[in-house]
């Protein structure tokens, strides 16, 4: 009997260890709830940008950008107004979080995909955290599909691919005792 709960115990721990028993809804999870990061991406060739990246209860997130609201050819390759993206992430293993967020792209004049009514964007943030959650690294790949479309239905195409950027992010810690 004393053997079957060693095999048992240890059945249990490979299982954790290997990031099996952390899913979207374990612990590793619950440790980004109301948590802020500061992230950097770098997409090829170009210059940085900078996003916070906000995870919430059951598993929302929002992200902002400094670029939101335009200027930003040096960072992006051309000048788009987006507003705020809301989203969903999930946790698969010990340190990898997927998160993906969908918004608008305003009308941009000399982009074809943008110019006749904008676009939804749809970003895939892949990110890889540290044992401790202060500081991560990633990827982003964001796509444009036609306005008025659903971006999640398996028929429907992009209407633009960017390419995949470089991220590595920080932990913003609040400024008050109580949290």
């Amino acid at each position: 009997m004393q053997q079957a709960y060693v095999i048992l115990l240890l059945f249990y721990i490979i299982y954790f260890v290997n990031g099996h028993g952390y899913s979207s809804n374990g612990r590793r999870c619950a440790s980004l709830k109301s948590k802020t990061y500061q992230l950097s991406i770098t997409l090829p060739d170009l210059d940085p940008f900078y996003a916070t990246l906000n995870f919430q209860d059951n598993y929302k997130v929002t992200d902002y950008y400094n670029i939101g609201h335009g200027g930003s050819l040096a960072e992006l390759g051309v000048d788009l107004t987006f507003d705020t993206h809301v989203g969903y992430y999930a946790c698969h293993g010990r340190d990898y979080v997927h998160a993906t967020t969908a918004g608008w792209v305003y009308k941009t004049a000399g982009v074809p995909s943008l110019e006749d009514n904008g676009a939804t964007a749809v970003l895939n943030y892949k990110l890889y955290f540290s044992r401790d959650y202060e500081t991560c690294t990633g990827t982003l790949d964001y796509s444009f599909y036609k306005t008025g479309s659903d971006p999640f239905a398996r028929k429907n195409k992009p209407t633009s691919i960017a390419p995949e950027g470089d991220i590595t992010c920080k932990l913003l810690k609040y400024r008050f005792s109580d949290h």
